[in-house]
């Protein structure tokens, strides 16, 4: 939804300004409610991810905190691309910047291989199926 608002913008004022701050604004949110929620020993990626991971609460939250701070530094990194460096060294960072990502993300496996639960996979995914607890009961 953001990606459709802010690409109307662009079209709407004709200006890449809105496109380009997307990026800024997602990560830089998330990455500091993620961290927020650290702070506060709530990991917050997993209620998103606990259906593909079975590891522990500690391991959840060392997860949260990685995150956070990666997405804050891509958040701060996107700025500084294209306000000191112009468009065109912004659209060159924004493709290593996904490709880190996805590095990131690859390494973030050691982690849940660290942390994993008993009868996890040995690279701490989950291998039976989550069922939500019912908040009814």
């Amino acid at each position: 939804l953001s990606v459709i608002f802010f690409g109307l913008m662009t079209l709407l004022f004709q200006n890449p300004f809105f496109f380009i701050i997307k990026d800024t604004l997602y990560n830089g949110i998330f990455g500091g409610v993620l961290l927020v929620g650290a702070c506060y020993k709530r990991a917050l990626l997993r209620p998103i991810f606990i259906a593909l991971f079975d590891i522990s609460d500690k391991g959840w939250l060392v997860l949260s905190v990685r995150w956070g701070i990666f997405f804050v530094i891509i958040a701060i990194l996107n700025e500084v691309s294209w306000r000191f460096y112009g468009q065109s060294a912004w659209v060159e960072y924004k493709f290593w910047s996904t490709l880190a990502t996805g590095v990131f993300g690859f390494y973030q496996v050691t982690l849940s291989r660290k942390y994993r639960n008993e009868g996890s996979s040995p690279l701490g995914m989950r291998m039976k199926p989550y069922h939500a607890k019912s908040i009814l009961g």
